[in-house]
């Protein structure tokens, strides 16, 4: 293939703040359950390896519903933590990201700038971070900010989950089984 996905195993984040975009857009049962944990499970490979890699710090960039909805992150935020094995710690003000070495953007669809693809919100969002990740495979055929915009400011690459969906693809397209 002439254009090889470069995957997050290829950057060098040792000391870095990485901002991943994952999609935890999941599923929330009527007794305020998370009722599917997929999404959230299949991003954990690529933050562990981050972290052991001694990233200075993954931040989290997620939506969740529509934006009119204004559903919080936390209770999400809060589940995955115990996944993780580190706190999540929420923050919904881009210039006071948290110091924390795992941290979450409360839900990106909040901003203005994120359905609108702001070319100046993509610039605000890439401050925070000096590596991007895309982690987001059921999201990436969205014309928004945190998708396709960070690309533009930061060396970008393809989350390990995503990477596997694509190679999943390119591997039918070129091998189908009849």
């Amino acid at each position: 293939m002439a254009n090889q996905l470069r995957t997050v195993k290829q950057a060098k984040v040792a000391g870095k703040r990485v901002i991943v975009r994952v999609d935890w857009n999941v599923t929330i049962g009527k007794a305020l359950q998370i009722v599917d944990d997929t999404r959230i499970a299949r991003t954990l490979p690529t933050i562990k390896w981050l972290l052991a890699q001694k990233a200075a710090q993954v931040i989290l960039v997620s939506h969740l519903g529509k934006a009119e909805e204004k559903r919080s992150l936390k209770q999400i935020g809060e589940y995955a933590s115990g996944l993780v094995g580190s706190e999540i710690v929420l923050f919904d003000q881009l210039t006071r990201v948290p110091e924390e070495r795992v941290v979450m953007l409360e839900n990106v669809r909040w901003f203005q700038g994120e359905i609108a693809n702001s070319d100046d919100f993509a610039k605000e969002l890439a401050t925070m971070g000096e590596v991007y990740v895309n982690e987001a495979f059921g999201e990436s055929h969205r014309l928004v900010a945190s998708i396709i915009g960070i690309p533009k400011y930061l060396p970008s690459y393809a989350g390990l989950w995503l990477a596997d969906e694509v190679a999943t693809i390119i591997g039918v397209r070129e091998k189908p089984e009849r």
